[in-house]
């Protein structure tokens, strides 16, 4: 009779661990997966789900936290659309975001510092170059940029800044973009999203499941089945496409490494400088060129 009972109590256990197991199993698929835990990868997920919250949506995030990357490696800048090319998505985007996510720091709670920039020309030549910047900056309409023409004007707005002339942007701002990377995962987690951190994922590819089409396999094995599929995989976008894609062809866009250092300025030297000092851009290069940003 004990016997008996023992036999039965180690089949109900058993039972349980298998059901345990598959649930596990079950809870791995979802309706949208997310590469990538910067900010691009949180801020979809977060959006979705506040949109979308009856979805089952995932970001995986290879590093130990969100944002530990690019999103964190960069000098912090709210631009605010002067640079890029009138009617384009990239300065729609400056233009109404740095707007939201002021708005957004401010609700949160997470510091900014809204110092404005100097766009400094050094010459004659580039001191010409400005007009043109003023110009964008209207078609693009960005607010609050001014024209200084001297180095009285100059020093007006930081003391410890020399140029023929420079251009102002007061709404420019700075920030900690891992500190709104991770109020972004605090958001999308408390909607219902699943964040899986030491996640990185080594496969994509289709599955015989028609409810989840597509497979990602994990480092150690593991797979998550998910209907769809977004890549934020930043540095690692091109590798994950050609996943997706197989090799692209010539004509898509190849990736630009550039290698950036960034140096702390003593305090002493940092007196007469309470705002972003950028130069003239060069339209040549794919950069802003060297510059000078408060930290937050």
């Amino acid at each position: 009779m004990i016997a008996s009972k023992l036999q039965l109590i180690w089949r109900l256990k058993a039972a349980a661990k298998r059901w345990s197991v598959q649930q596990r199993k079950s809870s791995t698929n979802c309706d949208l997966a997310i590469i990538g835990g910067g900010i691009i990868g949180t801020a979809i997920g977060r959006q979705l789900k506040l949109d979308l919250n009856h979805l089952n949506i995932q970001v995986l995030e290879k590093g130990g936290c969100l944002g530990g990357h690019q999103s964190s490696h960069n000098s912090g800048v709210m631009h605010c659309g002067i640079y890029y090319p009138p009617g384009s998505l990239k300065a729609r985007l400056c233009v109404q975001g740095i707007d939201l996510l002021q708005r957004y720091c401010s609700l949160k709670g997470i510091s900014y510092n809204k110092c404005g920039k100097l766009i400094v020309a050094s010459d004659c030549n580039e001191a010409e170059l400005l007009n043109c910047l003023l110009e964008r900056a209207r078609d693009n309409q960005v607010e609050d940029v001014e024209l200084l023409d001297s180095l009285g004007a100059i020093q007006g707005k930081s003391t410890g800044c020399r140029g023929v002339r420079a251009l102002w942007c007061a709404r420019t701002a700075n920030v900690s973009f891992r500190n709104v990377t991770q109020a972004f995962g605090t958001d999308f987690q408390e909607a219902g999203g699943i964040i899986h951190l030491n996640t990185e994922i080594v496969g994509l590819r289709q599955s015989c499941n028609c409810e989840y089409p597509l497979k990602l396999t994990r480092e150690h094995g593991e797979t998550i089945g998910a209907k769809f599929v977004i890549l934020c995989g930043g540095l690692q976008a091109a590798r994950l496409t050609h996943w997706v894609e197989g090799e692209p062809p010539k004509s898509s866009p190849q990736r630009i490494s550039l290698k950036v250092d960034y140096l702390t300025v003593a305090a002493k030297y940092c007196d007469h400088l309470s705002t972003n000092v950028y130069p003239v851009p060069d339209w040549g290069a794919p950069f802003l060129g060297a510059h000078f940003s408060p930290s937050v």
